[in-house]
């Protein structure tokens, strides 16, 4: 199964298509970096324009309750703390970028007729199904870091490290993406299973898009449209990773998680993992390779 893996990660760096991934969530993060640094200057611009003496007031302010090294500008959301929350938030778009890395990771190989070749060799389907899934969960991890990190680079370059707002900053850092990658990884398993039972490369992203976008929609206008019901976020993949980011809890009556949070959220990535990979061996096992 290494040596499959080995072949596919080969022939898949030899390409141009990972690359191309790679760069438009670069672009990504360079437009969030500078949209958030040409919003900061000019919101200073104008306070400072409409009343010099209010972001004095509000550093006082908050300098009184965090401590007197506490720089508000530095906090700013152009800065490498004040974007992460941000960037962890929106980590969730990385989803939508898994679908050309698993295209060819997996439905390439249908398309083209070189998983009868792989077969005809004596290759076992339960190992070609779970090099599959292997080398796509690599591939989710270095798209999840390379977002996070690339975005942490930029905010540098323009604003600086800024001020953490905890006292273990690169642990909670850990901790967050951690715990969206186990999620994440649940999305890749539903994806191969979706990849090597349709094994069409069209009918795979249309899959894909609808079931994990639909049950976004909905399960987000529900918490919208009733803030008690706001624990079905929990439900959805995409939701679960922003709650974890942090940012839906800004400015909304959507409360932290919690342990019951929590607990939901990886019984749901559970189900995702085993439910999936298992339906899928055996549908593969028994697929007809045309």
């Amino acid at each position: 199964m290494m040596n499959l893996i080995r072949s596919d990660l080969y022939r898949i760096l030899r390409g141009k298509g990972v690359y191309i991934t790679f760069a438009v969530i670069l672009l990504l993060n360079i437009l969030l970096v500078f949209v958030m640094n040409s919003v900061v200057n000019v919101a200073f611009e104008v306070v400072d324009h409409v009343d010099p003496t209010a972001i004095v007031q509000v550093e006082e302010a908050l300098a009184e309750a965090f401590g007197d090294e506490f720089d508000m500008q530095n906090a700013w959301p152009n800065t490498v703390w004040g974007i992460l929350e941000m960037l962890t938030g929106s980590s969730n778009s990385i989803m939508y970028f898994l679908i050309p890395l698993m295209v060819f990771v997996s439905t390439e190989m249908f398309d083209c007729g070189a998983v009868k070749n792989s077969l005809v060799r004596g290759m076992s389907r339960v190992k070609l199904y779970l090099s599959k899934l292997f080398l796509s969960c690599i591939f989710a991890a270095a798209a999840l870091l390379f977002y996070i990190f690339t975005g942490m680079a930029m905010a540098l370059l323009l604003g600086g490290m800024g001020t953490p707002a905890s006292v273990t900053p690169w642990m909670d850092l850990f901790q967050t993406l951690t715990f969206q990658y186990i999620i994440l990884i649940g999305v890749v398993c539903a994806g191969t299973f979706f990849a090597m039972t349709i094994r069409r490369t069209g009918a795979f992203v249309g899959v894909f898009v609808a079931y994990f976008m639909i049950s976004q929609i909905v399960f987000s206008l529900v918490s919208v449209i009733r803030s008690d019901f706001y624990w079905l976020m929990n439900l959805d993949p995409s939701l679960a990773i922003q709650r974890l980011g942090g940012v839906v809890n800004i400015g909304s009556v959507i409360p932290p998680m919690g342990i019951s949070d929590y607990m939901m959220v990886y019984s749901i990535t559970a189900f995702y993992i085993i439910v999936p990979t298992i339906a899928g061996i055996a549908l593969f096992r028994k697929a007809e390779i045309k």
